[in-house]
């Protein structure tokens, strides 16, 4: 059988990423209008983190070079008149960068349980000057985003009951890598693979967006 050094560093491409390799790649941003020693301290464990206190405009290149952003729920939105502050900037960032991870950072034990905004959310912290919760939310959502593996469990379950036939997580698993083909990502492949429609096909483009950035 002919080598193929093409298809080796194709492959490399699924392989389980390091720590290091995921730090290195995850650009974070915190909106937060009390700055803290957060960043200094996330930056201290290699994360590579920028502060705002907060959004001037949903076009920011921070906001918009930003894997996972961290948005506090108080004190901010207010350059951009929105009234309920935190919530109301996730909800907007969410509708405008659905493929960003949002942390929700707040220095208050409970919220409004029926903001949908609390749904948008992918991780809440609760913020007491610690980085260990902070560190720790922001390696779970940087293996959400470009470790193969836990992308595909992520697909696969969310979207599970829409496919339109049987198919194991292994098989989803091969047949997937077959619809990434270096930047692109081949949504007809896609469609193929699920027998579901375009919504599927685009929400699981969407989670797949930053793994082949």
């Amino acid at each position: 059988m002919n080598w193929n050094p093409f298809k080796k560093n194709k492959d490399k491409k699924f392989l389980k990423k390091s720590l290091p390799e995921l730090k290195d790649k995850t650009r974070i941003l915190l909106i937060d209008d009390e700055e803290t020693n957060l960043v200094e301290s996330l930056k201290g464990e290699g994360w590579h983190i920028k502060y705002m206190a907060d959004l001037d405009k949903y076009n920011n290149t921070d906001l918009k070079d930003a894997h996972i952003v961290c948005v506090d729920i108080k004190g901010v939105g207010k350059t951009l008149n929105i009234k309920d502050e935190g919530l109301g900037l996730i909800r907007n960032i969410k509708e405008k960068y659905p493929e960003k991870k949002i942390i929700l950072c707040s220095s208050f034990s409970s919220h409004d349980i029926f903001d949908n905004a609390i749904d948008l959310v992918d991780k809440k912290v609760y913020k007491d000057g610690q980085t260990h919760p902070f560190d720790s939310a922001i390696e779970e959502l940087s293996y959400k985003l470009f470790d193969w593996d836990s992308l595909i469990r992520e697909i696969y379950f969310k979207y599970k009951s829409d496919f339109g036939l049987e198919i194991s997580i292994e098989e989803f698993n091969a047949k997937m890598k077959t619809a990434i083909d270096g930047n692109e990502i081949d949504v007809d492949k896609i469609l193929k693979i699920t027998a579901a429609g375009m919504r599927v096909a685009t929400g699981i483009k969407t989670i797949l967006i930053h793994f082949v950035s």
